[in-house]
């Protein structure tokens, strides 16, 4: 348990640091602690913990944001100018 707690806020340090540079924002961990949602460019994006792979969850024209799991962790809430 505190070898993950660590990895998240390793995490959630590099994800702040590289904020300041590449436009990541408002990162939300998952109520399992396997993933982070965060917004970059505009998207919604997933990223993987324990392998760092991350992925695209949306892709529009719009300003998509705050990411919020929902307490089961199977869906993520977020806000849009859509």
């Amino acid at each position: 348990m505190k070898n993950t707690s660590i990895s998240i806020l390793f995490m959630l340090f590099s994800l702040f640091a590289i904020a300041q540079q590449s436009l990541v924002r408002f990162p939300s961990i998952d109520p399992k602690g396997e993933n982070i949602a965060f917004t970059y460019q505009g998207d919604i994006w997933l990223m993987n913990i324990d392998n760092n792979s991350s992925k695209r969850l949306t892709i529009h024209e719009a300003y998509d944001s705050y990411p919020i799991w929902s307490p089961d962790g199977k869906m993520i809430a977020f806000s849009s100018n859509r």
